[in-house]
């Protein structure tokens, strides 16, 4: 092949080259997705508030009154006398946020749950200590009404506290803790008798 048709064989393959470049570039797509996102400015804030002082019934005394201190109510030590003795305390839980919240977990110990009872020789199996665990109570209700149910209804004053009711923000709620030596026991004990686990544990979650 002499010079001169190879020249022009080259100059056609280059030729062709630059078309199949525009034609790349004539399919070429860039596809954008531009966005934006604001996360509101929100508080979460649940707490307790309002301990009021004890309302006591029957032969009932509190040794040590309890201490509020925003998320915990501790301390509380009281002695009861005789059947239909008791010892009650209200207080407010607060949601002063802007978040609505659900009661997720609700714990309140019982007998064979978390509450013992010990006579003061330390037994726990005796008559005096399985005597006072039978017949105690030990309660966490709503003291007024309120409509903080799931279901959007009322709650009546005296109602247990329970799991997934809710807790609007803003909203407040008054609960009655009582300690009550039944007063249905027919016997009472010959020995003193301590009781320990009286606790009760309330976790609020984001509704």
């Amino acid at each position: 092949m002499s010079n001169k048709i190879r020249n022009v064989v080259l100059i056609i393959l280059a030729i062709a080259l630059i078309g199949m470049t525009i034609v790349y570039a004539a399919l070429s797509q860039t596809l954008n997705i531009t966005s934006t996102a604001k996360v509101k400015a929100s508080t979460w804030d649940i707490h307790f508030a309002n301990l009021s002082e004890a309302t006591k019934v029957g032969g009932a005394n509190v040794t040590t009154p309890p201490t509020l201190a925003s998320t915990t109510i501790s301390g509380l030590d009281v002695s009861l006398v005789k059947p239909g003795d008791s010892v009650s305390y209200t207080f407010d839980v607060v949601n002063n946020g802007s978040i609505d919240a659900n009661l997720g977990t609700y714990t309140i110990n019982t007998k064979g749950n978390g509450i013992t009872c010990t006579d003061s020789s330390g037994s726990t199996t005796s008559s005096n200590a399985t005597n006072v665990c039978n017949n105690l109570i030990f309660t966490l209700t709503y003291n007024t009404a309120t409509t903080a149910a799931q279901t959007g209804t009322a709650i009546s004053a005296g109602t247990a506290v329970a799991k997934n009711q809710k807790l609007k923000a803003g909203q407040t709620v008054k609960l009655k803790l009582t300690v009550t030596f039944n007063s249905a026991a027919t016997s009472v004990p010959t020995s003193d008798v301590t009781i320990s686990g009286l606790n009760s544990t309330l976790v609020y979650d984001q509704q």
